[in-house]
Parts: structure tokens; sequence; C-alpha cells
């Protein structure tokens, strides 16, 4: 085992796209290694149709990322790392960027992500989504839009390292659990281990979808706690090395987006 990269032993790692090299393309320095959650998995004819190589692990954002390395004529490693770690890796230099992180004024101090008169840009975002309240349905809280009410003391939780944390600290909540990815969250949900948990419908919903023994016992509440796009995001360290290349993988990745293939991917994701 000596000389292994402990990165490599810590999480799981697909290389992507390492043959998309075009002549044309900017000269730049080996792969662009992204860290991301882990997300919905997909149906191996999503690849198949793509003309993609099937990786070991089928997830929605790494399919995102392979449409990514193509589009951008850019070798693309993707590194599957729970959220706190995947961040942490971003800030700490050792990955190029993170897929799928909102913009908040003190992630702005490690990430660099694609601004327009100083504010985040829209265009060239990944995708929107909304947090949402889930409960368990055996006695569900009330939500009125501004407050979760109950009876009782509430047992809450959501993912570790997700913006909605500092959100619902500043509201006066108290965060009984933080777990490592939305699938740990549920269970607990499911299992009445939590009263309720702030999550995202675009990680939750493939999971319920696929597991009728959570969704029989967990409820979405409307409306939205807070509604937030997300971006790719560079580590500084990667914006001083390669400061040419992060407009046009921004520009890639809008293209991407907007794609025939990444929406039916994202359909497929949720069994559409």
């Amino acid at each position: 085992m000596a000389g292994l990269n402990p990165l490599r032993l810590a999480c799981r790692v697909w290389t992507l796209g390492l043959t998309l090299w075009a002549t044309q393309a900017p000269a730049a320095e080996g792969p662009l290694r992204l860290c991301m959650a882990e997300s919905a998995a997909l149906p191996a004819r999503v690849w198949q149709e793509a003309g993609l190589g099937e990786p070991a692990q089928r997830q929605l954002d790494v399919f995102t990322a392979a449409l990514l390395a193509r589009q951008a004529e850019r070798p693309v490693q993707a590194l599957v790392l729970p959220w706190r770690r995947c961040l942490l890796e971003v800030q700490n230099g050792r990955v190029d960027g993170v897929l799928g992180l909102s913009y908040t004024p003190e992630r702005a101090e490690w990430a660099v992500f694609p601004l327009r008169q100083g504010r985040p840009d829209d265009a060239l975002r990944l995708r929107r989504d909304a947090y949402h309240w889930y409960v368990n349905t055996t006695q569900p809280p009330r939500w009125d839009g501004a407050r979760l009410q109950s009876d009782k003391p509430l047992r809450l939780g959501t993912v570790a390292g997700y913006s909605v944390v500092a959100l619902l600290h500043q509201q006066g909540y108290e965060l009984d659990t933080q777990t490592a990815n939305s699938a740990a969250t549920l269970r607990m949900l499911a299992l009445g281990r939590l009263d309720a948990a702030a999550l995202l419908p675009g990680e939750v919903e493939p999971w319920l979808a696929r597991e009728p023994t959570w969704s029989r016992h967990i409820q979405r509440l409307d409306p939205p706690l807070e509604q937030r796009s997300y971006f790719l995001a560079f580590s500084q360290a990667y914006a001083q090395r390669e400061p040419e290349q992060l407009a046009r993988i921004w520009q890639a990745l809008a293209v991407v987006r907007d794609s025939a293939l990444q929406r039916r991917a994202e359909a497929d994701a949720v069994g559409g």
C-alpha cells in the first residue's frame, strides 16, 4: 500500500473524458479534478445513448461531469465525497473545484464563483433547487412558510456542510443531527429518529422514488424554506494556476445544463 495517494483511498474516483482532447483546446495542466456529493443513480442506457463510457458508479453528477469534459474538450476527474469532506478538499486546494455549490459570502472567501457585477451569474449556474422541510408523517409538525411549529420538542436534521445550516441557526432552530448525505438523513427520518429535516428535492425525490418504505413515512412541506442556484466553483489554487480556463469551463457547463442529454438524465434520475 506504500506510495498510494491517500485521497484515492478515502473516496471513489472515476476519471472521465481522458480521450476528449482536441487540437484547438487551450493548453491546461492535466485533468480537471472536481468533487461532488453522491447523486441519483442513472440507468446504463443513459450513458450508452450519450455515447459515453460507463463508469463504475452511474450517478447524475458524474454524468454531468462527463458531458462537461466533452463540451469543454478537457479531461475531468470526478471524485464523489461526503459533502463536508468535498468542501474541505476545495478549501485546501487538493481538488480543483466542486460541482453543485451555492453561493454565500463565506464560501466566496475560499471558492471562486462565476460573477457578474459582483453577484453570482445565474446564467452560468449548474441548476436551481430549493430547501424544503421533509417530515415524518407520524406526527408531522406544522409549517406556515415562516416557522416550523409543533406541540412537542422537534428533532431536526440536515446534511453537514449544507448552506441551510447557517439559515436555520439564524432562525433559532437547533439541529440534532448533521449527516454525511441525504440518504442517511432520510433513513433517520423514515425510522422516526428525526421529526423534520431541511433537504433538497433534487437529491431527495430520486431516493423516495426508489425506496417506497421511506416514502410511506416521509412528506415534503410547502412552500420551500429557501430557493438557491448551484454552481461549479473553483478552488483559489486552481483559479490562480489556470485563470484563463475559468470562463471557458463555466460557459461549457451552461451548454451542458441546457442540453437535451442533461435534461433527459435529470428526468431519469427522478424516475421520469
